[in-house]
């Protein structure tokens, strides 16, 4: 049976300060010979820590700064030419401004986007080489992409916006940022591994609520905005139920999902409000001065309020269902928006 005794300081793990002595013991005790042997530890002539960046972080510069200190156990003087870098098993050329007992160092080359190991040593004036410090972190230069509207839900509930984007909405573990354009109140949200995130925030019906995507690298993502309440609707195709092919069906018949169901795309429909007989169905786009799909838009028929209203999808179209047999005059409309109508 073995036992051990520890006589000397101790140990620090690493970014703790260095032990006061050069040499230390560890003694073994044999207890049933009755005999002990010992085994000498002796610190390494120079410490050397790599402070930034650190393991398993995210930087969001192909050049980072790298921060290093380093110190000897006796007090003898490190010679800071000596420091050297290794990257990805590769020499690194740095700049480095240096003090006695730290150095602040830039790459002279960028890393390429992904992951880096990298290490140094230093010696002191007599040179006595410190043990390799070895850090791994991941260089992200790029932006995030921007939320994903087809994932995102925002509803008025007592005076609350809540924020609902589903999984995929995010960058999978970034932060978002939403900002009232009304109020100016900001709040960031924790998005999830899978890009899922809640949150919720004082507003207003018609409010407009921008949205950007932070990486762990800081980066961030173009703004997004969006009227409060939004929720997108399907598009027609997903949610069609299919057609019986043995039976002739009417065009009213097959476009009755459109504004029935739990979760229609034409809400608010009065009873019996569409003639089957002289139904319309409208499919259109709407964009902005450059050719860009505007989602969420509010279309409805003016002329019509029991044929009730819908919403442009993320790609700009939107379906209405109107009654036919005479000019039909649309009415388009976004809080951030001007309001247009179109015949």
């Amino acid at each position: 049976m073995l036992g051990l005794a520890w006589t000397g300081p101790a140990l620090k793990s690493s970014g703790g300060d260095a032990p006061s002595a050069l040499g230390s013991e560890i003694f073994f005790d044999d207890f049933e010979s009755g005999t002990t042997s010992a085994w000498s530890y002796t610190e390494p002539p120079v410490n050397l820590r790599i402070d930034a960046p650190t393991t398993g972080s995210s930087v969001g510069q192909d050049q980072p700064t790298i921060f290093v200190t380093y110190g000897t156990p006796t007090g003898l003087a490190v010679d800071p030419t000596t420091l050297t870098f290794d990257a990805d098993l590769a020499p690194l050329d740095v700049s480095c401004n240096s003090t006695p007992s730290t150095a602040t160092c830039i790459p002279d080359l960028p890393f390429d986007e992904g992951p880096v190991m990298l290490t140094a040593v230093v010696a002191d004036i007599e040179g006595g080489l410190s043990p390799a410090d070895l850090v791994t972190f991941t260089v992200d230069t790029l932006a995030p992409d921007t939320i994903d509207l087809a994932r995102l839900t925002v509803e008025l509930d007592a005076g609350q916006l809540q924020i609902v984007g589903a999984a995929g909405a995010a960058e999978p573990s970034s932060r978002v940022r939403v900002t009232n354009q009304r109020t100016g109140e900001s709040i960031v949200v924790q998005a999830g591994a899978d890009g899922s995130f809640t949150g919720s925030m004082a507003g207003e019906g018609r409010d407009v609520l921008s949205f950007q995507v932070i990486d762990g690298a800081d980066n961030e993502s173009d703004s997004v905005s969006i009227p409060a309440p939004f929720d997108l609707p399907p598009d027609p195709v997903e949610v069609a139920p299919p057609l019986d092919p043995t039976i002739a069906t009417q065009m009213g018949d097959a476009l009755e999902f459109l504004w029935t169901g739990e979760d229609p795309i034409q809400v608010d429909v009065g009873p019996d409000a569409v003639d089957k007989r002289r139904i319309s169905w409208i499919r259109g786009r709407v964009v902005d001065r450059d050719g860009l799909p505007i989602p969420g838009v509010t279309v409805r028929n003016p002329a019509a309020d029991e044929l009730g209203w819908t919403r442009t999808r993320l790609d700009g179209i939107f379906d209405l269902v109107v009654n036919g047999g005479g000019a039909v005059v649309l009415d388009f409309e976004r809080s951030d928006y001007l309001r247009v109508q179109r015949e």
